[in-house]
């Protein structure tokens, strides 16, 4: 699974589903770079017809690996298949524009892809006037609200926004995969490995099936219901019947061996037995989101499972929903708005959270509220002003320091890494040719050490391996994995590209020690800290103490705690624990310059180049550790088991911030924006 933690950031991103890693968040990777936005729950893909089995293929496919011809649209509203899919194609370019053609009329646009998310702009479309019944226009309309994409049997499926729905694309041949070989089973391999997580992620129960003779959904899904153990075992729930089998996986093959199951006789229209028996006759499997489709050696026949995740209130009852406020002086109809939100957050299923703080401040009055528990075993409410992993939002207090010392003439952001850390800088092809002002702006093209698959691991494997999650690393050590893996994202500064990398600011932590001879976290406090008053902010150095912070859960069902999360995996890129008053306190500060002796230094900090324009969805501006988003300033975090988003909006004099005690939910960068218009919306 790629994560973006926004350690980091809000990296972004996502279990089991494909993925999106500590997000730009560190979410370590932040990572958020990744996530999956908030936004609303994110769309669950329900192929119209079930693709047959396909032979496995060498090489794994990739958006550029060919053209994709659109073929299939399922939505919670309508479902349908194209007549002339050769009529609907996109094709996606190395340098990261796309080309569509939409029925009569063709147009051209950009995109970006991190780890599983998707995002497309779609720019001048010709004006053709296509025939009755075209989806031309209805094509270029969904492509436009891409949030994330998978492949399963050498197909490409798209998730939009917001519960959307599902594009289904087949290739439409062209343009062969320019990846070499082995990085071809790599990435094969690591899709696997994700399909595998998502597959053990959570029970699942039937919903539809699909052949070449028959369709029909399943009547009472819950009576059929499968859950898969990490020991290659499988307990199945048969309508009145129960057994227990085993599975083994290949690559995206699944065989599926049922032992002896109850003999209760049940009622004449149970598919009890028909159930047993496809399962029996599983070929392959693809596992995204709250899908599992199963295709069956019987050529054009699958099955589609749903994802039974559990929420808080299902494991705390309806008092998981109670408010929690500590303050309210903002408009009522403005607080019932952000009631709203902050409980949906609890509800989203695959992305939904156990606990949720919310904190707006303006000049017109204050909302600080919580909802949710801090321990899903003692159902303990959260209380708002816990003190939080802010994963990558670290990243904010990285680049201010940066700069701070670029002020007093210590450094330049135009430095080559090679100045300040020659032996790293020389582990790299094009170390020397790395400068901070790209660690800073994700553009130096070095893999983020989060996934990079070492012979002991990934670090990413903390979300199922507590030996991993409780491990501690070095900056340097964190530095010469990537190193030693030989991986790159591209070359350094290369024109219009730009990727989140955890790696960068972890080499910037480093920097910052050799250029001042002091601990980064004795830079933290001494420049930012103690400057803002900041009391219950600290640099987290390795795993919490018991008790300090609400328990900490990666995704529904929350039954994997990452309480013990070693934090010296996070370091520059994402380590910085505080408080929702006292983060506030640092971005009202940050952006109004208070950290600084220039005017112009946040300037500087925003300056992007092209390639951060729309780099962590539409509408975002990725510059130096921080983001326009959509207006507001700030950046998201993540790390393994906590996710936050905040930011200020200068012009209304309007900070935000939230945090929720699991790593992957809707407390994104998506759902700012959200916030946002509902507080100035009506002048707050």
């Amino acid at each position: 699974m790629t994560m973006v933690l926004f350690l980091a950031a809000c990296a972004p991103v996502t279990p089991a589903p494909p993925p999106a890693a500590i997000q730009p968040t560190a979410e370590i990777k932040a990572p958020a770079p990744t996530v999956v936005p908030a936004q609303a729950a994110q769309p669950t893909p329900v192929p119209t017809k079930a693709p047959a089995p396909v032979p496995t293929q060498a090489a794994s496919p990739t958006l550029t690996t060919n053209p994709w011809q659109w073929v299939g649209f399922t939505s919670p509203v309508e479902q349908f298949k194209l007549d002339q899919p050769e009529n609907y194609l996109v094709t996606f370019q190395e340098d990261g524009t796309v080309a569509i053609k939409a029925d009569c009329n063709n147009a051209s646009g950009t995109y970006t892809a991190d780890g599983s998310s998707l995002a497309t702009k779609v720019g001048p479309t010709t004006m053709a006037a296509c025939p009755a019944g075209s989806r031309g226009e209805q094509f270029v309309k969904l492509l436009s609200g891409a949030a994330k994409y998978f492949f399963a049997d050498g197909k490409l499926f798209i998730d939009l926004f917001a519960d959307g729905g599902t594009l289904r694309l087949d290739p439409a041949g062209g343009a062969g995969a320019t990846e070499t070989a082995a990085a071809v089973d790599a990435a094969a391999a690591k899709a696997a490995q994700a399909m595998a997580a998502a597959l053990k992620a959570n029970p699942w129960q039937w919903a539809q099936f699909i052949s070449a003779s028959e369709q029909f959904k399943v009547e009472s899904p819950s009576s059929y219901m499968l859950t898969f153990h990490d020991d290659g075992t499988v307990d199945i729930k048969a309508d009145c019947s129960n057994a227990a089998g085993t599975y083994t996986l290949d690559g995206t093959n699944i065989s599926i061996k049922v032992g002896p199951a109850t003999l209760a006789a049940c009622p004449g229209d149970s598919r009890g037995e028909q159930f047993i028996r496809f399962l029996g006759d599983g070929a392959k499997f693809a596992a995204a989101g709250d899908n599992l489709f199963i295709s069956l050696n019987a050529e054009g026949s699958a099955m589609l499972l749903n994802a039974v995740t559990r929420t808080v209130v299902d494991l705390c009852g309806e008092k998981a929903l109670a408010i929690n406020k500590v303050e309210d002086t903002l408009d009522p109809k403005i607080s019932a708005a952000l009631d709203q939100k902050l409980v949906s957050f609890l509800q989203a299923g695959t992305r939904s959270a156990p606990g949720v703080s919310m904190l707006v401040i303006t000049p017109k009055g204050r909302y600080f509220k919580s909802t949710g528990v801090a321990d899903v075993i003692t159902c303990a409410p959260l209380p708002a002003d816990s003190q939080y992993e802010i994963g990558s939002n670290t990243k904010m207090m990285t680049s201010a320091i940066i700069f701070q010392l670029q002020e007093e003439g210590v450094l330049s952001t135009s430095d080559p890494v090679s100045k300040w850390l020659p032996d790293l800088a020389a582990l790299f092809p094009n170390g020397d040719k790395i400068t901070i002002d790209l660690l800073l702006s994700h553009t130096s093209g070095l893999h983020d050490y989060f996934d990079v698959k070492a012979s002991d691991g990934a670090i990413e494997d903390g979300t199922h391996d507590k030996a991993m999650l409780t491990r501690a690393f070095t900056p340097e050590e964190l530095v010469k994995r990537v190193a030693d893996s030989g991986q790159s994202y591209f070359a350094p500064g290369a024109a219009g590209k730009w990727m989140y990398s955890n790696t960068g600011y972890a080499l910037l932590g480093l920097i910052i020690e050799k250029a001042t001879g002091k601990s980064y976290e004795e830079n933290l406090r001494t420049r930012i800290f103690e400057p803002l008053g900041l009391k219950h902010t600290y640099l987290l150095t390795g795993q919490p103490k018991p008790g300090t912070l609400p328990h900490a859960y990666f995704t529904p069902p929350f039954d994997y705690t990452t309480d013990e999360w070693n934090a010296s995996q996070g370091g520059a890129a994402g380590a910085v624990v505080s408080t929702p008053e006292e983060f506030a306190t640092f971005l009202k500060a940050l952006f109004t310059g208070k950290l600084f002796k220039q005017a112009s230094t946040p300037k500087l900090m925003q300056e992007h180049t092209a390639a951060g324009v729309d780099a962590l969805g539409p509408g975002t501006i990725y510059a130096h550790g921080m983001m326009n988003n959509n207006g507001v300033l700030g950046h998201g975090g993540q790390t393994l088991g906590f996710q936050s988003d905040g930011g200020y909006i200068p012009d209304k004099d309007v900070t935000i911030v939230m945090w929720s005690n699991s790593a992957e939910n809707n407390v994104n960068r998506l759902a700012v924006p959200v916030l946002a218009s509902i507080v100035t919306g009506s002048g707050q």
